[in-house]
């Protein structure tokens, strides 16, 4: 598959969204995604109803497939960790009409697109050029549906991409607010993970969490639109629960930092992009570096964002491209 031209068909399969593209190959050679398409994984009823829906819309004759998952791929069985549907890998490529589809996880595909990233790609929450090292660690952590984990181990600039499941450690708290939160949600669940809080659905654990500790009215708020009054900043609860959040991803990705030994980190997914102007990366940064005897080490440590609009997409295709 080293001729330019179409590769075949990549999906971003997350809990909430199923995003499908055409993999290219450019005449200069580089990889390219085209013909992108987001459908509600709740409007599917599985994972092939969906890429079926995609493989109808488009005019072009795949062979190949690689499909980024949000969970633990290389099972019989692979559910997605925040949707209902089950891939079953053997099999698959033959179900689809394919001569080859491929699993991997969703920050397998982000991590690979973050090494074959440029300067323009990212966002430095602290102002400057950022540029990935050419030794040493980079984690990557994406709040979303779930909360997503992966780092790259360059040598001589080479990549090398470790997936985990690293979202999914136990929440740590930080200050007393956190410490209140973590015990009201222990009353809720048998184990507080990170995700729970630093994710889409986190930020209602929050609302709900801080409207506990000031002996507000628990009145569960509907995900999207909690986002929304929080984004607007005229919610001032909501702006607040936002604000913690950010505060917890900071936490939480500095953590990540320590135990992965990075030298850089960025971070990934669709939340953080939409806040925009009201994104506090003070708030964030000052959380993320806050880590006592290793402050002065975390300071040095820079934090971006990515500007891909579809980093998963790309990332598989450019997963594709190398088979």
């Amino acid at each position: 598959m080293a001729e330019s031209g179409p590769l075949g068909i990549v999906a971003d399969i997350g809990g909430t969204n199923a995003r499908f593209a055409c993999a290219l190959r450019r005449a200069d050679g580089k990889v390219a995604i085209a013909h992108e398409q987001k459908y509600r994984t709740a409007d599917y009823p599985s994972f092939e109803a969906a890429y079926r829906h995609y493989a109808a819309s488009i005019d072009m004759q795949a062979a190949h497939g690689v499909f980024a998952l949000a969970g633990p791929v290389g099972r019989e069985e692979v559910k997605l960790t925040n949707s209902p549907w089950v891939l079953r890998p053997a099999g698959l490529a033959e179900r689809l009409g394919l001569e080859s589809a491929r699993l991997i996880n969703d920050f397998e595909a982000i991590a690979t697109a973050v090494g074959a990233f440029g300067p323009e790609d990212f966002r430095r929450l602290d102002g400057g050029a950022f540029e990935l090292p050419s030794d040493g660690v980079v984690s990557i952590v994406g709040p979303g549906s779930g909360l997503g984990v992966a780092s790259i181990h360059f040598s001589g600039g080479q990549p090398r991409v470790v997936p985990c499941e690293g979202g999914h450690v136990g929440f740590a708290p930080a200050d007393e607010v956190d410490i209140q939160m973590l015990r009201f949600l222990l009353g809720r669940y048998p184990r507080v993970s990170a995700e729970r809080f630093v994710s889409g659905p986190g930020l209602v654990q929050i609302h709900i969490a801080l409207a506990n500790l000031e002996n507000r009215a628990i009145v569960p708020p509907e995900q999207v639109s909690l986002w929304e009054a929080a984004q607007s900043g005229q919610d001032l609860h909501a702006f607040a629960s936002m604000e913690r959040w950010l505060m917890l991803l900071g936490t939480v990705a500095g953590d990540i930092a320590l135990a992965q030994g990075a030298g850089a980190v960025v971070l990934a997914g669709g939340i953080l992009p939409r806040i925009g102007d009201k994104l506090d990366t003070g708030l964030l940064l000052s959380r993320f570096r806050a880590k006592g005897r290793f402050e002065t080490m975390m300071h040095a440590i820079p934090v971006a964002m990515i500007n891909h609009p579809e980093p998963g997409l790309f990332g598989a295709a450019t997963v594709l491209a190398a088979a």
